[in-house]
C-alpha cells in the first residue's frame, strides 16, 4: 500500500470520482463536503462501493462504512448471526457487531440512491427467527445499532424493540402504524424514545379524542425535538372520514420551546371541542399546514405568534379559494416572512375538481387569477423560493414576470402552475424569458408560456444557473427550435418537462 493512501484527503478524492457519499460520512472524515460539492456531482451512480473495498486495504474501511452505512431489514446479517444460543459477549457475536457498529440508518428505503441497488431489493423485510435471536441475545439496554442516527420503522414487530436498537446519538424517528395492525389506545405502551430525538414523524389515522393522549406522552419524551411531522391525514378512519390533529395536541406543541418546524393537518375551529386563545409556537421557524380552506388557514395563522418564521407550506384540501382569498393570504404571510433571511412559500390544492367544457372550448369553473392577485408578495424581496399550484391559473405576461424577477433578486426556484393547465391563457413569450436568463440566482423554474412563436435571432449566450424547466403543457410550434432556443438562453439548462409533479 502506498503511504499516500494513508492520507485522509486523497481517499476522500478517489471515493469522490466513484460515488457521492453523504455529507455526515464526509464530517466523520473530518472533511467539509462543501469543498468536494462540484466533484460529487459527478459521481456515476453505477458504481459499487464493494468494488472499492475489494481493491484495496486502504480502501476497505471507508467503502464497509458506505455499504453498511445504511440498511432496510436485519436480513443483511443473517450470515453472521449465531442461532446456537450463544450469549451475546460470545466471540461468535463478534462478526455481527464488527458490521452493526458501522449502521447510521435503519429505515425502508435507504435515502443514498447508489446504495439501494445493493440490498434493497434482496433485503426486503425482517426474518421472524432473526429477530426472536436478537430479542433473547441483547438484555434491556444493550445496543444492537450503537451509531444509529436515523430510524425509519413500518413493522409493528420492531416496535418494542426501539429501546435495544439505538445508541444516544439518534436524531430521527419515522413511524407509520398502521391501523389495522397496530391500533393506539390511552392503554397502550408507549415505547421508551431517546432524548437526543430532534426529527419525529409519525404516519396514523389518530381518531381524536382516545389516542390524543398517546401521541402527547411520545412527544413528551423529547426534550430536543426540534422537527415534528404528524402524518395523521395519510390515511381514513375506520368510517373512512378524515381525520385531523386534534386542538389539545396543537395546545401541547405550542408549548414545545425547542420546536422549530411542525407540519400537521387541521380541521375547522369551528367544529373543535376546545377553544385556545393562542397556540403560541414562538420559536417556530417551518410550518406546514393541511386545511380545508384558506379560511380555515388564516386563523390558525393569526394564532401563531412567532417571528421566526421563514417557511410557510398550505395544502388545501377541499374547496378552490377564489383570486380574493389568495390575495389576503399572501399578504398576511407577507407580513409574517418579511424579518426572514431567505424565505419560503408553497400553496397547493389537492382537492378533485371536475370542470365542465362549453362547446365554446370554455371551461366552466375555472376563475382566472388577475396580476394584483400576486401583488402583495413584490415587496417580500427576501423570497428564495415560491410554488402556487392551485386550480386556478395566474394571468401572466412578460411584463409581470420582468416585475417578479427584479423584486425577488433571492429567488432560487418559481413555480407557478395551475392544475386545469390545458386551457389556461399563455401570454410569456419566448422573449419574454430574458429576465429569468439575467437573474443570478434562478435554478428551477414552471411556467405556462406561449411557446407558438419563435424568434429568429437566438438570444446570446447568457451565465444563467436555470437546470430545470417544466413548461406544464405550453402550446409548442416547433419543438426543435424552441429547445435550441433555450439551451442558448439557458446554458446550464439540462431538461425541459412538459408536466409538473
Amino acid at each position: 500500500m502506498h503511504r499516500c493512501l494513508e492520507i485522509n484527503e486523497i481517499l476522500v478524492y478517489i471515493f469522490g470520482l466513484a460515488l457521492a457519499p453523504p455529507d455526515d460520512y464526509l464530517a466523520a472524515l473530518e472533511l467539509n463536503a462543501d469543498e468536494y460539492g462540484d466533484l460529487l456531482d459527478s459521481h456515476d451512480q453505477d458504481t459499487n462501493p464493494l468494488s472499492l473495498a475489494l481493491t484495496c486495504r486502504a480502501f476497505f474501511e471507508p467503502a464497509m462504512g458506505l455499504i453498511w452505512y445504511s440498511i432496510s431489514s436485519f436480513t443483511m446479517f443473517k450470515g453472521c448471526i449465531p442461532l446456537d444460543g450463544e450469549p451475546i459477549d460470545s466471540p461468535a457475536w463478534d462478526s455481527f457487531k464488527s458490521y452493526a457498529w458501522r449502521v447510521r440508518e435503519y429505515g425502508t428505503c435507504s435515502r443514498i440512491p447508489y446504495l439501494r441497488p445493493l440490498y434493497h431489493n434482496k433485503f426486503r423485510g425482517n426474518d421472524p427467527g432473526l429477530l426472536a435471536v436478537l430479542k433473547a441475545a441483547y438484555p434491556r439496554g444493550s445496543k444492537m445499532l450503537p451509531s444509529l442516527v436515523y430510524l425509519d420503522i413500518i413493522e409493528p414487530c420492531m416496535m418494542e424493540m426501539i429501546p435495544s436498537l439505538h445508541g444516544n446519538g439518534l436524531k430521527t424517528l419515522s413511524l407509520t402504524l398502521r391501523p389495522q395492525e397496530f391500533p393506539l389506545s390511552p392503554s397502550w405502551d408507549v415505547p421508551e424514545l431517546p432524548a437526543s430525538i430532534e426529527r419525529f414523524k409519525i404516519s396514523h389515522s389518530l381518531c381524536p379524542p382516545e389516542e390524543t393522549a398517546v401521541l402527547i406522552n411520545m412527544s413528551r419524551q423529547l426534550p430536543a425535538l426540534k422537527y415534528l411531522e404528524l402524518a395523521n391525514n395519510i390515511h381514513s378512519g375506520p368510517t373512512g372520514e378524515e381525520v385531523n390533529c386534534t386542538e389539545e395536541v396543537l395546545a401541547h406543541l405550542s408549548s414545545l420551546s425547542t420546536l422549530r418546524s411542525v407540519s400537521v393537518s387541521c380541521d375547522s375551529l369551528a367544529a373543535s371541542n376546545a377553544n385556545f386563545e393562542n397556540h403560541g409556537f414562538s420559536s417556530l421557524e417551518s410550518l406546514s399546514l393541511a386545511v380545508p380552506d384558506l379560511d380555515e388557514f388564516m386563523r390558525r395563522l393569526a394564532r401563531i405568534s412567532s417571528h421566526k418564521l421563514t417557511s410557510v407550506s398550505i395544502t388545501l384540501r377541499d374547496a378552490a379559494p377564489t383570486s380574493t382569498q389568495v390575495q389576503a393570504t399572501l399578504s398576511a404571510i407577507r407580513a409574517k416572512l418579511e424579518m426572514a433571511v431567505t424565505a419560503k412559500l408553497s400553496i397547493r390544492n389537492v382537492g378533485h375538481h371536475q370542470w365542465d367544457r362549453h362547446g365554446d372550448g370554455e371551461l366552466e369553473g375555472i376563475i382566472l387569477f388577475q396580476p394584483e392577485t400576486i401583488h402583495p408578495l413584490l415587496d417580500l424581496h427576501n423570497l428564495a423560493d415560491l410554488t402556487i399550484h392551485l386550480h386556478s391559473p395566474l394571468d401572466l405576461d412578460d411584463s409581470l414576470l420582468k416585475t417578479m424577477m427584479t423584486a425577488w433578486p433571492a429567488l432560487r426556484a418559481l413555480h407557478l402552475i395551475s392544475c386545469c393547465c390545458t386551457d389556461c391563457p399563455a401570454r410569456i413569450t419566448l422573449p419574454g424569458l430574458r429576465p429569468l436568463a439575467e437573474h443570478k440566482e434562478l435554478r428551477s423554474c414552471s411556467l405556462i408560456i406561449d411557446a407558438t412563436t419563435y424568434m429568429q435571432h437566438p438570444p446570446m449566450r447568457s451565465s444563467s444557473l436555470l437546470a430545470s424547466f417544466i413548461v406544464n403543457g405550453s402550446p409548442v410550434a416547433s419543438p426543435h427550435l424552441v429547445a435550441a432556443f433555450l439551451s442558448e438562453l439557458f446554458p446550464a439548462l439540462w431538461g425541459v418537462r412538459s408536466v409538473y409533479d
